[in-house]
């Protein structure tokens, strides 16, 4: 599996299991790759890939 997709089913993964969404996947730039989630005890978390 590709890394970002990785990324991506843990992002969307989170977001199954109740968490909302705090920062769309993307690039954030050309090496930084992430999703931003908040898990339902408020804690604010992030998928990424660096590379």
């Amino acid at each position: 599996m590709c890394k970002l997709a990785e990324v991506d089913a843990i992002y969307h993964k989170a977001l199954e299991f109740g968490a909302t969404d705090e920062g769309a996947l993307g690039a954030r730039s050309e090496i930084f790759y992430a999703g931003y989630f908040r898990n339902p005890e408020s804690n604010k978390l992030n998928a990424f890939f660096t590379g």
